[in-house]
């Protein structure tokens, strides 16, 4: 009874591996979803930009 429990946790690189998965997925996941939400932020800026510098070169 001993032996196998100390076999069931003395190994705990597979879950240590599993955890370190997860939180690297969960870090992509955000990236992408701030990546994505800045892009449109970004776009609406640069949109306005050149309307703005177009207007003020065609004098309106």
């Amino acid at each position: 009874m001993c032996r196998s429990r100390r076999g069931l946790g003395g190994d705990r690189r597979g879950s240590v591996t599993v955890e370190y998965a997860l939180v690297s997925a969960l870090l992509a996941i955000l990236a992408i979803v701030g990546f994505w939400a800045l892009g449109e932020g970004v776009g609406d800026l640069w949109r306005t930009l050149g309307q703005d510098a177009g207007a003020a070169l065609s004098g309106g």
